[in-house]
């Protein structure tokens, strides 16, 4: 019984018992947990104002800070954003509220990212640049110091400026403003002559210039952010100089991802490669930042702003054909520069200030010439060979998948010997069964129906083929053993996963359907991957996301289909229009001899039976060949079983067409019964024409076919309302029986 409370006046028994449930089942908040997560969530770098409020507002519901929760709110704000020009704006306000707060963030927010277009091309508001390193030899005390090159930039050292000074700002020599003014760029600028930050170069005082003996490259330090940094780059640095002058940079024209052309900077001195932010907001806008907990730093050990990272590919100019992954960080501001990671994964080396490929097979450099991004026409990526494209991908040699072993589930009792096959007591066998059952991997696999019905809409398909998939996974050292075997040299036992292992299935498909996870417009049985798009420019985005997360993982193929209009997979020919049965399948089953015992009598039947959906009535129709399968039955093949025989060969051979589900169209359902089966037809209404979806029946039990006309008939509806549920539930569709008392 549930406790009496007050309720209102129009409140319903229903409505106050599940209050009451709420409160009861949903467990109690910590406040003091609460309070904490909400302390400590701060700002993310890239994180909008909007969305930073949103979560803010989120964890104080839980906090239980009733009328402060706006203060509270508008307090850990000022405090935990990562903008210093909107904590100090917002520091100025008297009386301010937490509406108040949000509005002038946004248009802080808003003016900093306009104010970058102006900023790259100011020679007033210099910023900090992201270059190459070049390390020189000091100067001696008695030569003369080279002028600098840039003489606008770095005017020479004069005498302290005269009383004048007030009226100008000490940080950046302009005199439109004073030095307390927040919207100054140069207050957190750090001088390239003295090292400290809040004032530029030119400005810098007499006695202050920095001596630079820096020989090391400082490393990246580690937050304590939960979300774990990209596992190639938790020990990287890129390293930059702010106006050094330096000698001429050497520059490579590369392909970043499909269409875009940049010339970046070769810097040897740099372990991971950046791009600026006005260059990712230009060619790369749709793709999505991934946070990181990587710190960039400089060369005098002040940090680099990281907005996140993005995964693409990357080609040189000179030769297109060799496409590597890449993990390219964006920075604030600064140029492009090609680091440690791309230089080892594209093999290229620097002689004589030339950019020179190690194992291509065009010794001339690629285009030194620094050119400004520009959009070129993606290649047809059905003429492109994805062998030469991807060679670690497609390579003879097995793969071996990276951060996964396998270990059989075994007791720890079990000694790995070779035994014979102990004969079981009657009384034991079943336990002994559910025993072995339980030791199995239990990963689903998928539902071919399920996995051809997630092909609707698609028109163009790529096929590929793992290359020995079950090897490509290690093997647990404590299971190495139980696939022990003994040859006439001796004795040995398999490292990695071997076939006919029985958690194998299961163990591959989940490490497949893990691998894969998050990926758009790609299915997998196994070791069978199915790749698709709605268009050719749909269909090559996802295909290379894929061969990138491959290569990844450390994985190779053996064979691909690629850029198809209609594609074989699981036994079927899937197009943008239609599904049809295998030719190779069907052929087999058309050259298959006349059975001459129940055990070949059921191997052919349960090669047609796959193909069960494309047969109407296929339970009637087959019911001579089942009548000969049953027990205490003499099996004697007869005229009427030959008959049934050439027709079930002629219905499949007739090529159904079958379309695939579109939720969008309006379902029918059609049902019938006869004295041995039910069956029943998915269709759906295309372009005014019913199109069948899929053909269904079995055939009835005893008990079942005692049952009158009018109940088979009932039951055919209500079996094939269940067998299509995924298709049927929660949409409107019309049951079509031919009995009208139905």
């Amino acid at each position: 019984m549930l406790p009496q409370e007050n309720s209102g006046e129009n409140e319903d028994e229903f409505d106050s018992a599940l209050r009451v449930l709420d409160r009861h089942f949903q467990p109690k908040l910590n406040v003091v947990a609460e309070r904490y997560k909400f302390c400590r969530r701060s700002q993310l770098p890239g994180e909008s104002v909007d969305d930073y409020i949103r979560e803010l507002r989120a964890l104080a519901s839980s906090c239980n800070s009733g009328k402060m929760t706006d203060e509270l709110i508008r307090d850990h704000f000022i405090e935990r954003t990562y903008s210093a020009q909107i904590r100090e704006r917002l520091l100025l306000e008297q009386d301010l509220t937490l509406t108040d707060a949000i509005t002038i963030s946004r248009q802080v927010e808003s003016a900093l990212r306009e104010s970058q277009i102006f900023g790259e091309n100011s020679c007033h508001t210099p910023q900090a640049d992201v270059h190459a390193v070049t390390h020189q030899k000091p100067r001696q005390q008695n030569r003369k110091p080279r002028m600098h090159r840039n003489t606008a930039e770095h005017p020479p050292q004069q005498s302290r400026p005269a009383p004048l000074q007030s009226q100008i700002c000490y940080r950046c020599g302009e005199q439109s403003h004073k030095a307390n003014d927040p919207n100054c760029k140069a207050k957190y600028a750090t001088c390239s002559k003295c090292g400290k930050i809040g004032h530029y170069a030119r400005v810098c005082r007499p006695g202050q210039r920095f001596q630079s003996t820096h020989n090391q490259v400082q490393g990246v330090f580690t937050s304590d952010n939960p979300v774990a940094p990209h596992p190639d780059y938790q020990d990287s640095n890129v390293l930059t100089i702010q106006h050094i002058a330096h000698a001429d940079s050497v520059k490579c024209s590369v392909l970043l991802g499909q269409s875009v052309q940049l010339a970046m900077t070769v810097d040897t001195g740099a372990a991971v490669s950046v791009i600026p932010a006005s260059t990712f907001g230009k060619f790369f806008a749709r793709e999505a930042l991934q946070p990181t907990t990587a710190k960039l730093t400089t060369y005098l050990h002040e940090p680099i702003t990281v907005l996140g990272t993005f995964h693409t590919t990357v080609r040189l100019a000179s030769n297109p054909e060799r496409c590597v992954p890449a993990h390219i960080f964006v920075v604030q501001s600064g140029i492009a520069i090609m680091g440690l990671d791309l230089i080892r994964r594209l093999d290229i080396t620097i002689t004589g200030g030339k950019v020179l490929l190690v194992n291509g097979n065009d010794s001339k450099p690629p285009s030194s010439t620094p050119t400004a991004p520009t959009a070129t026409t993606p290649s047809d990526q059905t003429s492109m060979d994805m062998r030469k494209q991807y060679p670690e991908l497609f390579n003879e040699k097995v793969g071996l998948a990276k951060n996964y072993i396998h270990k059989v589930k075994v007791r720890p009792s079990v000694p790995p010997m070779q035994q014979k096959l102990r004969n079981l007591p009657f009384s034991v066998r079943g336990e002994v069964a559910n025993e072995l059952k339980r030791l199995e991997d239990k990963y689903p696999l998928p539902n071919i129906q399920e996995l051809l019905g997630e092909l609707h809409g698609a028109s163009v398909f790529s096929s590929l083929d793992m290359n020995s998939a079950y090897h490509q996974l290690r093997l647990h050292e404590d299971s190495c053993d139980l696939t022990a075997f003994i040859t006439h040299v001796g004795l040995f036992r398999f490292k990695r996963v071997c076939f006919g292992l029985a958690s194998a299935p299961s163990a591959f498909q989940k490490f497949m359907s893990c691998a894969l996870s998050g990926l758009a417009g790609v299915q997998c049985y196994l070791d069978d991957i199915v790749i698709f798009g709605c268009d050719q420019k749909d269909h090559d985005a996802n295909l290379s996301a894929v061969l990138n997360r491959l290569t990844e993982l450390g994985l190779t193929l053996n064979c691909g289909h690629f850029s198809l209009s209609n594609l074989r997979f699981l036994g079927h020919t899937v197009s943008s229009e239609d599904l049809t049965p295998d030719p190779t399948h069907v052929e087999a089953l058309l050259n298959a001899q006349k059975p001459t015992n129940p055990s070949t009598l059921r191997f052919f039947m349960g090669l047609a039976s796959y193909y069960a959906r494309s047969v109407p009535n296929y339970a009637t129709m087959v019911e001579p060949l089942r009548a000969l399968l049953r027990k205490d039955t003499q099996f004697i093949w007869s005229e009427d079983a030959q008959s049934c025989l050439e027709l079930l060969k002629k219905h499949i051979s007739n090529d159904t067409a079958l379309a695939l589900f579109d939720p969008e169209l309006p379902s029918i359902v059609s049902t019938d019964a006869s004295a041995y089966g039910i069956g029943a037809v998915l269709a759906q209404i295309k372009n005014n024409h019913e199109v069948p979806i899929a053909f269904a029946s079995r055939s009835l039990t005893t008990t079942e076919r005692k049952y009158s006309v009018s109940e088979r008939e009932a039951l055919a509806c209500v079996w094939a309302c269940e067998k299509w549920y995924k298709y049927l539930w929660g949409r409107q569709f019309i049951l079509f029986e031919l009995i009208i008392k139905l």
